[in-house]
Protein backbone atom coordinates (compact mmCIF):
# COMPACT_ATOMS: atom_id res chain seq x y z
CA UNK A 1 0.00 0.00 0.00
CA UNK A 2 1.57 3.30 -1.15
CA UNK A 3 0.84 6.48 0.79
CA UNK A 4 1.90 10.09 0.30
CA UNK A 5 2.12 12.30 3.36
CA UNK A 6 0.01 15.47 3.16
CA UNK A 7 1.45 18.98 3.46
CA UNK A 8 1.01 19.19 7.23
CA UNK A 9 2.55 15.76 7.82
CA UNK A 10 5.49 16.72 5.61
CA UNK A 11 6.08 19.86 7.65
CA UNK A 12 6.02 17.85 10.90
CA UNK A 13 8.56 15.39 9.44
CA UNK A 14 10.90 18.20 8.36
CA UNK A 15 10.77 19.87 11.77
CA UNK A 16 11.27 16.58 13.66
CA UNK A 17 14.14 15.47 11.41
CA UNK A 18 15.96 18.77 11.89
CA UNK A 19 15.38 18.96 15.66
CA UNK A 20 16.19 15.29 16.38
CA UNK A 21 19.32 15.43 14.24
CA UNK A 22 20.49 18.60 15.95
CA UNK A 23 19.82 17.14 19.44
CA UNK A 24 21.73 13.93 18.65
CA UNK A 25 24.73 15.64 17.00
CA UNK A 26 24.95 18.20 19.83
CA UNK A 27 25.08 15.30 22.31
CA UNK A 28 27.83 13.62 20.27
CA UNK A 29 25.63 10.76 19.07
CA UNK A 30 26.58 9.79 15.53
CA UNK A 31 24.20 8.44 12.90
CA UNK A 32 24.60 4.64 12.84
CA UNK A 33 23.31 4.40 9.28
CA UNK A 34 24.04 1.38 7.11
CA UNK A 35 23.50 3.05 3.71
CA UNK A 36 25.56 5.72 2.00
CA UNK A 37 22.97 8.52 1.87
CA UNK A 38 23.48 11.89 3.53
CA UNK A 39 22.46 12.11 7.20
CA UNK A 40 19.81 14.77 6.48
CA UNK A 41 18.17 12.56 3.83
CA UNK A 42 18.23 9.49 6.09
CA UNK A 43 16.73 11.42 9.04
CA UNK A 44 13.89 12.77 6.89
CA UNK A 45 13.12 9.43 5.23
CA UNK A 46 13.30 7.63 8.57
CA UNK A 47 10.75 9.92 10.17
CA UNK A 48 8.66 9.96 6.98
CA UNK A 49 8.56 6.14 6.96
CA UNK A 50 7.67 6.03 10.66
CA UNK A 51 4.84 8.56 10.28
CA UNK A 52 3.49 6.75 7.21
CA UNK A 53 3.52 3.41 9.07
CA UNK A 54 1.64 4.97 11.99
CA UNK A 55 -0.82 6.57 9.57
CA UNK A 56 -1.49 3.20 7.88
CA UNK A 57 -2.20 1.49 11.19
CA UNK A 58 -4.09 4.33 12.87
CA UNK A 59 -1.41 4.93 15.52
CA UNK A 60 -0.28 8.17 17.09
CA UNK A 61 3.38 8.71 16.18
CA UNK A 62 6.20 9.55 18.59
CA UNK A 63 6.81 13.31 18.26
CA UNK A 64 9.33 13.48 21.10
CA UNK A 65 12.66 15.24 20.66
CA UNK A 66 15.46 13.94 22.86
CA UNK A 67 18.86 12.40 22.32
CA UNK A 68 18.48 8.77 21.32
CA UNK A 69 21.01 6.08 20.57
CA UNK A 70 20.63 2.36 19.93
CA UNK A 71 24.22 1.94 21.13
CA UNK A 72 23.44 3.05 24.68
CA UNK A 73 19.83 1.80 24.72
CA UNK A 74 18.10 5.21 24.71
CA UNK A 75 16.50 4.76 21.27
CA UNK A 76 12.92 3.62 21.73
CA UNK A 77 10.91 1.71 19.17
CA UNK A 78 8.76 3.53 16.65
CA UNK A 79 5.28 2.16 17.33
CA UNK A 80 3.26 -0.13 19.57
CA UNK A 81 0.73 -1.98 17.45
CA UNK A 82 -1.81 -3.80 19.65
CA UNK A 83 0.81 -4.52 22.28
CA UNK A 84 3.52 -5.50 19.77
CA UNK A 85 6.58 -3.19 19.57
CA UNK A 86 7.71 -2.30 16.04
CA UNK A 87 10.89 -0.61 14.79
CA UNK A 88 10.32 0.90 11.32
CA UNK A 89 13.16 0.79 8.77
CA UNK A 90 13.02 2.86 5.57
CA UNK A 91 14.95 2.66 2.31
CA UNK A 92 14.69 4.50 -1.00
CA UNK A 93 15.67 1.42 -3.04
CA UNK A 94 12.53 -0.16 -4.64
CA UNK A 95 14.02 -3.66 -4.25
CA UNK A 96 15.56 -2.76 -0.88
CA UNK A 97 15.97 -5.22 1.93
CA UNK A 98 15.13 -4.86 5.58
CA UNK A 99 18.56 -4.16 7.10
CA UNK A 100 19.30 -4.56 10.82
CA UNK A 101 22.81 -4.20 12.22
CA UNK A 102 23.82 -7.34 14.12
CA UNK A 103 25.21 -5.29 17.03
CA UNK A 104 21.63 -4.17 17.82
CA UNK A 105 21.04 -7.65 19.25
CA UNK A 106 23.09 -6.56 22.28
CA UNK A 107 20.40 -4.07 23.34
CA UNK A 108 16.64 -4.13 23.72
CA UNK A 109 14.88 -5.53 20.66
CA UNK A 110 11.44 -4.72 19.25
CA UNK A 111 9.04 -7.59 18.68
CA UNK A 112 9.06 -6.84 14.94
CA UNK A 113 10.76 -4.72 12.31
CA UNK A 114 8.72 -3.12 9.51
CA UNK A 115 10.05 -2.16 6.08
CA UNK A 116 8.93 1.01 4.27
CA UNK A 117 10.14 1.71 0.72
CA UNK A 118 10.17 5.16 -0.86
CA UNK A 119 11.46 8.69 -0.77
CA UNK A 120 10.00 11.62 1.11
CA UNK A 121 6.99 12.13 1.06
CA UNK A 122 5.75 8.86 -0.55
CA UNK A 123 6.26 5.42 1.00
CA UNK A 124 5.02 1.86 0.56
CA UNK A 125 4.71 -0.67 3.38
CA UNK A 126 6.41 -3.95 2.42
CA UNK A 127 5.92 -6.10 5.52
CA UNK A 128 7.22 -7.28 8.89
CA UNK A 129 10.01 -9.51 10.16
CA UNK A 130 10.03 -10.84 13.72
CA UNK A 131 13.26 -9.72 15.40
CA UNK A 132 13.86 -13.17 16.90
CA UNK A 133 13.63 -14.70 13.39
CA UNK A 134 16.13 -12.46 11.57
CA UNK A 135 18.69 -15.26 11.51
CA UNK A 136 16.06 -17.63 9.99
CA UNK A 137 14.48 -15.38 7.33
CA UNK A 138 17.49 -13.17 6.59
CA UNK A 139 21.05 -13.65 5.58
CA UNK A 140 24.13 -12.19 7.15
CA UNK A 141 25.78 -9.52 5.01
CA UNK A 142 28.09 -6.57 5.35
CA UNK A 143 27.39 -3.18 3.79
CA UNK A 144 30.78 -1.78 4.84
CA UNK A 145 29.66 -0.84 8.35
CA UNK A 146 29.75 -4.22 10.07
CA UNK A 147 27.65 -7.41 10.01
CA UNK A 148 24.03 -6.79 9.03
CA UNK A 149 20.96 -9.01 8.81
CA UNK A 150 19.40 -8.60 5.35
CA UNK A 151 15.82 -9.76 4.78
CA UNK A 152 14.45 -9.87 1.22
CA UNK A 153 10.99 -8.38 0.67
CA UNK A 154 9.53 -11.78 -0.29
CA UNK A 155 10.51 -13.10 3.15
CA UNK A 156 8.50 -10.41 4.99
CA UNK A 157 5.03 -11.06 6.35
CA UNK A 158 1.99 -8.79 6.58
CA UNK A 159 0.62 -10.55 9.63
CA UNK A 160 1.78 -9.89 13.14
CA UNK A 161 -0.12 -11.14 16.16
CA UNK A 162 -1.80 -8.90 18.69
CA UNK A 163 -0.86 -9.40 22.29
CA UNK A 164 -3.80 -9.61 24.68
CA UNK A 165 -2.16 -7.96 27.67
CA UNK A 166 -4.75 -9.35 30.07
CA UNK A 167 -3.63 -12.94 29.39
CA UNK A 168 -0.24 -12.35 27.71
CA UNK A 169 -0.86 -14.34 24.53
CA UNK A 170 -0.96 -13.60 20.81
CA UNK A 171 -4.51 -13.56 19.41
CA UNK A 172 -5.00 -11.92 16.00
CA UNK A 173 -3.22 -10.07 13.21
CA UNK A 174 -3.97 -6.34 12.75
CA UNK A 175 -4.20 -5.02 9.19
CA UNK A 176 -3.37 -1.58 7.74
CA UNK A 177 -6.29 0.82 7.52
CA UNK A 178 -7.24 2.36 4.18
CA UNK A 179 -5.83 5.90 4.14
CA UNK A 180 -9.28 7.45 3.62
CA UNK A 181 -10.64 6.00 6.88
CA UNK A 182 -10.53 8.39 9.90
CA UNK A 183 -7.95 7.24 12.40
CA UNK A 184 -8.29 6.57 16.09
CA UNK A 185 -5.33 8.18 17.82
CA UNK A 186 -3.64 5.78 20.20
CA UNK A 187 -1.15 7.14 22.71
CA UNK A 188 0.67 3.89 23.54
CA UNK A 189 3.88 5.49 22.28
CA UNK A 190 5.48 8.25 24.35
CA UNK A 191 5.12 11.61 22.67
CA UNK A 192 6.03 15.20 23.37
CA UNK A 193 5.59 18.62 21.83
CA UNK A 194 7.56 20.29 19.04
Amino acid sequence: MTTTLNEGEQLVCKILARKRSRANRTAGIRNSKIGGQKDKEIELDGIGGELTFCKLYGLYPDFSIYTRSAVDGTDTFDACLNGVWVDVKTTQCPTGRLLVAVWKRDGPLPDYYALMIGAFPTYEFKGFARSSDLDKVGRLGNRGRGPTWEVLQNKLTFDIPRIDTSIGVYVEAPQPMPVSVPRKQITQVTYGSL
